[in-house]
């Protein structure tokens, strides 16, 4: 049967250093420190659009060119990421 969730901490926290980290604890970790710095998070934001045509990119140069291993690496059929393209200009 299923492994109880506590028995599946229990036997992550040795696997992980002995810390555990929540997903705010991560995501406030990079935010803090540029703002200690002095500086806006919001200005290390990249668009999400080209956050998306780069990954897009980086999966082509992975694949070859290969468009078909490209989307199924991607997780998207191929007409998904012909159009994807298209909208990017690429």
């Amino acid at each position: 049967m299923g492994t109880d969730p506590q028995e599946a901490l229990a036997t992550s926290q040795p696997q992980a250093g002995g810390q555990l980290q929540t997903t705010t604890q991560i995501t406030a970790q990079p935010l803090a420190a540029g703002h200690a710095a002095g500086q806006d998070a919001s200005a290390h934001l990249v668009p999400l659009a080209e956050m998306e045509k780069q990954h897009i990119l980086h999966a082509l140069e992975l694949a070859g060119d290969n468009r078909t291993l490209a989307a199924d690496m991607l997780g998207i059929s191929r007409s998904s990421l012909w159009r994807k393209l298209r909208e990017y200009g690429v």
